[in-house]
């Protein structure tokens, strides 16, 4: 008799203030979006919490500045007068210390956020940040913590939204790009999210077809989608081309910056496949490759 392989799942075993990161980086109301741009390009951040908000006071709930957020407050033409308080897209969602990554995951899906704050009961203080990068190394059987290096934080910059209209994809695109083959196991896929710290791979190869045919497959897979699967049933021998990843959202190497900023807001992706002119992927934009763009900061 053949026993099948029961595997654990670490989402139900490990506690969040062990996979967290310790502390969490502000910014005051009335910071201008040049303070928000130093802070997630220097820090390599994705988010910044708005301390200090009458919002905040009022409800108990951290505002907070997402780089999607501001990307979109980026493209308008008021940009250099407008505040952080002004352009946070919403509170953040909360966890606590002791429960378990299980229910953080729940947690980002529900409220579709890549980060949540973590509260020890303080007065609701938060103490760290959790993001779907920390819980895809515990997936992984990484160090916990050891996800994020420590940066030192950016100079502030003259905000120039020119900046969109004078850079090309190509300037500021990662050139290459994380490439796993569909049948990779969802455990390797874990580990090259946290090995390289990024948030999106691209399947890329032939997958199974109907009968003995084979079909191309085209997607990227993002840390949320592989929390998708991991809530759901822990699986890590479950292949890549299982998860319902997306078809990717392209932006050609020639194009502006601000064409792509555009398209990252109306798409609501924070990732662009850059595609050279013969159409194929040629590197990755992010972000935060947007943000330096527009802020004239070095990524």
């Amino acid at each position: 008799m053949i026993l099948a392989t029961r595997h654990t799942d670490p989402l139900r075993e490990v506690a969040v203030r062990d996979a967290m990161h310790p502390g969490v980086l502000t910014a005051a109301p009335d910071a201008s979006l040049s303070d928000l741009a130093a802070i997630m390009v220097g820090r390599g951040v994705h988010a910044v919490v708005i301390a200090g908000s009458d919002a905040a006071a009022t409800s108990g709930r951290q505002p907070v500045v997402s780089d999607l957020d501001l990307v979109r407050a980026l493209l308008a033409p008021d940009a250099a007068r407008r505040a952080a308080g002004a352009v946070a897209g919403g509170s953040a969602p909360v966890i606590g210390a002791g429960e378990m990554l299980a229910d953080a995951a729940h947690r980002m899906l529900q409220c579709r956020a890549t980060h949540v704050l973590v509260d020890e009961g303080w007065g609701g203080i938060p103490v760290g940040v959790l993001s779907s990068l920390d819980i895809a190394a515990v997936l992984a059987g990484s160090q916990m913590g050891a996800t994020r290096a420590e940066l030192p934080l950016a100079s502030r910059p003259s905000l120039a939204a020119s900046g969109l209209d004078a850079c090309r994809v190509d300037d500021l695109m990662s050139p290459g790009i994380v490439v796993r083959a569909p049948e990779t196991s969802l455990s390797a896929i874990a580990g090259t999210f946290a090995v390289h710290r990024i948030h999106a791979v691209l399947i890329w190869g032939l997958g199974p077809g109907g009968g003995e045919r084979e079909r191309a497959v085209w997607r990227v897979l993002t840390t949320m989608d592989l929390l998708r699967a991991a809530v759901a049933d822990w699986a890590p021998d479950r292949s890549a081309e299982e998860v319902g990843a997306a078809e990717p959202v392209t932006v050609g190497v020639h194009e502006t910056m601000r064409a792509a900023a555009r398209r990252m807001s109306g798409f609501d992706v924070t990732h662009l496949v850059a595609v050279s002119p013969s159409g194929l992927p040629a590197g990755i934009l992010s972000t935060l490759d947007v943000i330096a763009a527009c802020a004239g900061l070095a990524r």
